[in-house]
């Protein structure tokens, strides 16, 4: 069976996995196809051809959006971005010149690192991304969503769903398609009660935190959500980007009526506005 290696670049650190191409991807998804997604992109190592680590959102032709904790200790030129096919090891590859993270971006660590606060970054390419019909920005989402509103995120993260929340890393499974689900805006009211169950109930080493201005949250069955290698991705909703993934990540839909988390963009769209002005 053909192997290849993934590099991951969740919590800034370059981690080499040996992972089979046989897989299940962003959690219970459908198979996107190309130019349903086309402001989708792949970050991965520029060291490691065909790598992928988080997703991210092209703005404009020189700036990508996405999770702040992909990218900690990470120098921009190790970051490559893949944009324009639904197939991972294919489209166009830029690199990276620039990341630029929030300047009050939290970084939980054990035992609570699932929910980075303002975990929210922009990067930069080194020449102008080229539009066409695989190819497009997103737009950014600022009105503030309460919640009980109908969302989509694509991703090309990664999960066995025969591994339980504790699960190795070296046992990750990467996408080599893209996918992606339909889901549901919950209230933070919402959010937060069920953090807090979660966070009585589980066994494991992990709690949930949120918090009304900087997260957003999703809520579908189980058996489908997001999961490693989907930090970074879009959460869209009526056409714009409302979520960046960000946390919920490891849970990788196995755990019972447990949120989604994602830093809510329309809390920090005129900071990222005001970064992505540059376009030398």
């Amino acid at each position: 069976m053909k192997r290849f290696l993934a590099i991951l670049l969740i919590f800034g650190l370059a981690i080499n996995y040996s992972c089979s191409a046989a897989t299940t991807f962003i959690v219970g998804g459908k198979y996107a196809e190309n130019g349903q997604f086309p402001y989708m992109v792949s970050l991965g190592n520029v060291n490691f051809p065909g790598s992928h680590g988080c997703g991210g959102g092209i703005l404009n032709q020189r700036w990508i959006l996405s999770a702040a904790h992909c990218f900690i200790q990470t120098p921009p030129n190790v970051v490559i971005a893949r944009v324009g096919n639904v197939e991972r090891m294919k489209g166009v590859t830029y690199k990276i010149i620039k990341i630029v993270q929030h300047p009050r971006f939290i970084r939980n660590i054990p035992p609570v690192y699932v929910s980075n606060w303002h975990d929210i970054a922009v990067i930069k390419t080194d020449v102008p991304i080229v539009y066409n019909e695989f190819v497009q920005p997103i737009a950014i989402g600022h009105r503030h969503i309460i919640g009980n509103i109908q969302a989509t995120v694509a991703g090309f993260g990664a999960f066995d769903p025969s591994i339980d929340l504790n699960f190795p890393l070296e046992d990750l499974v990467m996408a080599d398609r893209l996918k992606y689900i339909e889901t549901q805006i919950i209230t933070f009211n919402d959010c937060s009660r069920r953090a807090n169950i979660f966070n009585t109930i589980n066994p494991f080493y992990l709690n949930l935190f949120v918090h009304p201005t900087s997260h957003i949250c999703t809520l579908q069955p189980r058996g489908i959500g997001v999961c490693f290698g989907d930090s970074g991705s879009m959460l869209i909703a009526n056409g714009v980007v409302v979520g960046v993934t960000a946390s919920g990540i490891r849970l990788c839909a196995q755990a019972h009526a447990a949120p989604d988390i994602f830093a809510r963009v329309s809390t920090y769209a005129v900071w990222v506005e005001n970064e992505i002005q540059d376009l030398n």
